[in-house]
């Protein structure tokens, strides 16, 4: 029998060694974990730093104190995504501003993600801004924190409604859940009363992620379900996912992510925005939309 050419023999053993190396102990994991949250910490106190430098400026004059912590923040978001090892791709063009901006939620991650790749006030659940010490940081932010409670979305539809009339761009995840990645979860049409009372233009995007191959999939080191709103009726699929990312507690689930080379998301735009006066018929419309530009999370 003929040797195998040198080529193949090489390919064939790389590929094995990809495919197995995650099951093996890393010897850089270790180092790239102790690295990264060095240097999150080191960040975290440098901006909180910075934040209250401008504090003073801020007591004279709050317009000009808003957009140094504006940049700070940015910063901060910027810097966590490197720090965690986030590459971020994108595809597609981003919508021109004014402008309204939704799209599927995988992660907390996303929030990162999204508030650098586009400059707009982020409709967000008050989980961000109780995130301890980062909180004081996310005050630089353009944020409309909304709750899971009815009798809040008058509020929240008010203040983007404000915001909107201001010539803000806005940006949400309208499922207000995170999914397993699998597909695109329902859209609360409650959230697009004020788009469609105003015959707003509506852009989408749809986000996914995945890691180095060889290491072990997105959807078992990069998301993490949200234990406060599960989705509706999950799949066989997606329940089991649910359950295995559940069992993990959040430690090792952040020392886990720390300890992989790198993910990446890629955001991938839709051409034109969807117009609709009906706000159920938009996010009915919208969901589809979404979901036919979303590549599942692996």
């Amino acid at each position: 029998m003929a040797d195998a050419p040198l080529e193949s023999v090489s390919k064939t053993w790389t590929d094995t060694v990809q495919a197995r190396s995650w099951s093996y102990v890393d010897v850089w994991s270790p180092v790239r974990v102790v690295l990264r949250l060095s240097g999150l910490i080191f960040l975290l106190v440098l901006v909180l730093a910075a934040m209250a430098c401008t504090m003073p400026v801020g007591w004279l004059s709050p317009a000009m104190a808003q957009p140094v912590r504006k940049w700070i923040s940015w910063a901060w978001l910027r810097g966590t995504l490197a720090l965690l090892g986030t590459r971020v791709a994108i595809q597609g063009v981003r919508p021109t501003r004014p402008f309204f901006l939704i799209g599927n939620h995988i992660s907390w991650i996303d929030f990162f993600v999204t508030n650098t790749v586009v400059d707009a006030v982020c409709v967000s659940e008050p989980v961000v801004s109780r995130i301890p010490l980062a909180r004081f940081v996310l005050k630089g932010m353009d944020l409309i924190v909304i709750t899971r409670k009815r009798e809040k979305l008058a509020e929240t539809n008010d203040l983007m409604m404000r915001a909107m009339e201001r010539g803000k761009n806005l940006v949400m995840a309208p499922e207000a859940t995170v999914s397993p990645g699998k597909r695109v979860c329902h859209f609360h049409s409650s959230l697009f009363e004020c788009a469609a009372r105003l015959g707003r233009p509506v852009h989408y995007a749809s986000l996914t992620v995945r890691t180095p191959h060889g290491w072990p999939p997105a959807t078992r080191s990069v998301l993490a379900p949200d234990r406060d709103l599960p989705i509706k009726y999950p799949t066989p699929e997606e329940a089991e996912l649910m359950r295995e990312q559940n069992r993990r507690g959040f430690l090792s689930y952040f020392l886990g992510l720390l300890s992989l080379p790198w993910h990446e998301y890629t955001v991938r735009f839709a051409p034109e925005p969807l117009v609709r006066n009906d706000r159920k018929e938009l996010a009915r419309d919208l969901h589809e939309a979404v979901q036919s530009i979303f590549t599942p999370v692996e």
